[in-house]
């Protein structure tokens, strides 16, 4: 299952891989979570792969919803820097599943 998997990552610091919008991402995940609509996503920082920036998600802390993710492959490269701009706890969802 898609979130187990995004669990593991948050986990063991893991940095995940897969496709969103049909482009190919790399990622270190932050939270796991549900947003106010109800939808399972994801909020981490993108480290490497394209981005759609004229949907607003070429900033590198782009949320992405798991119905979207494709090719998902959990990567054996550990991360222990993160982004100073990382913020617990985001008001903006409804449900923390997991988070750093």
């Amino acid at each position: 299952m898609l979130a187990n998997t995004i669990v593991t990552a948050i986990e063991q610091r893991l940095e995940i891989e897969f496709f969103y919008d049909r482009r190919y991402r790399v990622v270190r995940p932050a939270t796991l979570e549900t947003s106010r609509t109800g939808n399972p996503t994801l909020s981490a920082f993108q480290v490497a792969g394209g981005s759609n920036s004229d949907l607003g998600d070429g900033l590198p802390w782009p949320y992405f919803t798991l119905t979207k993710m494709s090719r998902v492959l959990l990567s054996n490269r550990r991360f222990t820097d993160f982004s100073e701009e990382y913020r617990r706890a985001d008001p903006r969802m409804r449900t923390i599943v997991a988070q750093l």
